[in-house]
């Protein structure tokens, strides 16, 4: 049965395809019989990691160009094509902070923003080791009281 607010597509637009997202504009019916446009953003998916060391909140700092600053953030990042999102998860805390989890705990799968079809996973590690190099250099991380 469909929801009572369901909006058929009528017809879909591609404007953009980049390197990580997609952009098309549908035509939709609308419940009262009729139309609008909707923007939607196509996205791969993201993980983020809630690690914790020792009884703190393990997190990185990086500059993010579309804030025009640096902010003090989870480990995360974007699905590669077809990835398992607890493979993504392990890679990404590595990547990004050089600990490894012994085990990730899955709490929540979301929609990031309504104009998009972006999924991400959030997951929690209580038991991670710092490895013997940070992978990234470039990344800084630092640990927060929680």
């Amino acid at each position: 049965m469909k929801h009572p607010f369901y909006e058929e597509t009528l017809s879909s637009q591609p404007i953009f395809e980049g390197r990580i997202i997609s952009l098309q504009v549908d035509t939709v019916r609308l419940p009262d019989g009729g139309t609008a446009t909707r923007e939607i953003v196509r996205h791969p998916g993201a993980v983020a990691v809630v690690a914790l060391l020792e009884g703190r909140l393990l997190v990185v700092e990086q500059y993010r160009k579309p804030l025009e600053r640096a902010q003090v953030e989870i480990p995360a990042g974007k699905l590669e094509k077809d990835e398992d999102p607890y493979e993504a998860a392990i890679r990404e805390l590595e990547e990004e902070t050089g600990y490894k989890a012994r085990s990730l705990t899955h709490l929540q799968t979301f929609s990031t923003s309504p104009g998009s079809r972006k999924k991400s996973s959030i997951s929690i590690s209580q038991t991670i080791w710092k490895k013997a190099r940070l992978i990234w250099t470039r990344k800084s991380f630092s640990l927060a009281r929680r």
